[in-house]
């Protein structure tokens, strides 16, 4: 794999844990 696949790879990582853990937390509060 390349450099720019591994970030890209990161990054989605990084963006799908906080969009799971905003979700979490919205229902915790609900």
């Amino acid at each position: 794999m390349s450099r720019v696949m591994i970030l890209v790879f990161l990054v989605f990582n990084l963006t799908y844990c906080t969009y799971l853990n905003s979700s979490v937390i919205s229902t915790f509060i609900y």
